[in-house]
């Protein structure tokens, strides 16, 4: 199945479509959201300093 990441100020669902264009050619598609899940961890950036990166995980049914 294809897979990637969300762009910088890209919905959802243009993601379904950009990752379904560009892995399989396949520019037509329509879907659904089935799980959404967000979660910012606080990571090592450089010493003595930390970096906060938002994070979202979505299951996106197309058909």
């Amino acid at each position: 199945m294809p897979g990637g990441t969300i762009e910088f100020g890209e919905e959802p669902y243009e993601t379904l479509q950009r990752e379904f264009l560009e892995e399989t050619g396949i520019a037509d598609i329509e879907g659904t959201h089935r799980i959404a899940k967000s979660y910012t961890p606080i990571c090592p950036y450089k010493d003595n300093q930390l970096e906060e990166m938002h994070r979202r995980i979505l299951v996106i049914k197309a058909f």
